[in-house]
């Protein structure tokens, strides 16, 4: 089975990690915490993918913290469940 992690990229405002799957890619974008020092998902962009045209865009959805999830530290983060986690 294939590696769903396609990129790594890190810029002064933090780092992303972006997986490709069949039917789309995920991206998940870290920023720094000073006052709980470690690192914090900030946002996620989920893109699906139309089956017969698999280079359109069938829906792209954009998930930022506080609004969609809570304070998520990168040791508590979990790609599959982060949208249900409670905020802390």
């Amino acid at each position: 089975m294939r590696d769903p992690l396609e990129a790594i990229e890190a810029d002064f405002e933090g780092f992303s990690v972006r997986h490709r799957g069949w039917d789309g890619s995920s991206t998940f974008q870290f920023g720094y915490s000073r006052l709980n020092d470690t690192w914090q998902l900030t946002k996620s962009e989920q893109v699906k993918l139309h089956a017969r045209q698999p280079y359109r865009a069938r829906e792209h959805t954009v998930y930022t913290a506080p609004i969609h999830f809570g304070t998520i530290g990168i040791a508590d983060f979990d790609p599959d469940a982060y949208l249900n986690a409670e905020a802390k």
